[in-house]
C-alpha cells in the first residue's frame, strides 16, 4: 500500500478490551478512483433481513462488480432478532438497526455521492398511558442488546463485540 502512495495502519478490535486479539491478520483493499469511477456505491442486506446470504450471492443478485461483507449480524435467536445488524444499519433511508454505544460507522450517501465516517446517535421513546419509556433500538427482542452499548445494560453499557447484554430497564 505504501508503494502505491497510501498511508496504512491495521487495527483489529474484534474483541473489545481483550488481550487475545494478537495474531496475523490479512487485509484486502479495494481502491476506487473517484476521478474515473462511473458506477454506484451502495449497501444491501439482501431480499430479507432475516435470511443469510453469502457476499458472492449478494453481489450477483445486485449485479455488482465488487462486494465486501461489511457488517456483523445476529445469528443466534438467544442473542436477539436473527438477521439484525449488530450495529448501525440504514438502508434506502430507513433505520433498520441502531448504533452501538459511540462506535463509528461508515456512511455511504448515494445522493450526495460521498462517504463519511461518523459517530451517530440514536434516541427513541414511546408515549404510553403510564408515561414515556426510552427505547434502546428498533425491532429488537425485548431485553436483549447485541454487542451491548445500550442504556443501562447488564453487565455493561460499553460496546462488547459478540456479546449479548440484558437490558436492566423493564420493557414497557
Amino acid at each position: 500500500m505504501r508503494a502505491a502512495g497510501f498511508a496504512g495502519r491495521t487495527w483489529y478490535a474484534g474483541w473489545d478490551g481483550s488481550s487475545d486479539a494478537a495474531g496475523h491478520w490479512r487485509i484486502n483493499v479495494l481502491t476506487i478512483d473517484p476521478r474515473t469511477f462511473r458506477g454506484e456505491i451502495g449497501g444491501t442486506y439482501g431480499p430479507t433481513l432475516e435470511t443469510r446470504e453469502r457476499t458472492t450471492w449478494l453481489a450477483a443478485h445486485e449485479n455488482a462488480t465488487a462486494a465486501v461483507n461489511a457488517g456483523f449480524f445476529v445469528f443466534d435467536p438467544a442473542a436477539g432478532a436473527e438477521g439484525d445488524p449488530a450495529g448501525a444499519g440504514v438502508y434506502d433511508g430507513e433505520l433498520v438497526s441502531e448504533t452501538i454505544g459511540s462506535r463509528p460507522v461508515l456512511v455511504l450517501d448515494a445522493h450526495a455521492e460521498r462517504t463519511d465516517i461518523t459517530r451517530p446517535v440514536w434516541e427513541g421513546s414511546v408515549r404510553l398511558p403510564s408515561g414515556t419509556a426510552t427505547l434502546d433500538g428498533p425491532d429488537r427482542v425485548p431485553g436483549l442488546i447485541r454487542n451491548c452499548g445500550g442504556l443501562g445494560d447488564a453487565a455493561t453499557d460499553l460496546p462488547l463485540h459478540d456479546v449479548t447484554c440484558a437490558s436492566a430497564r423493564p420493557c414497557p
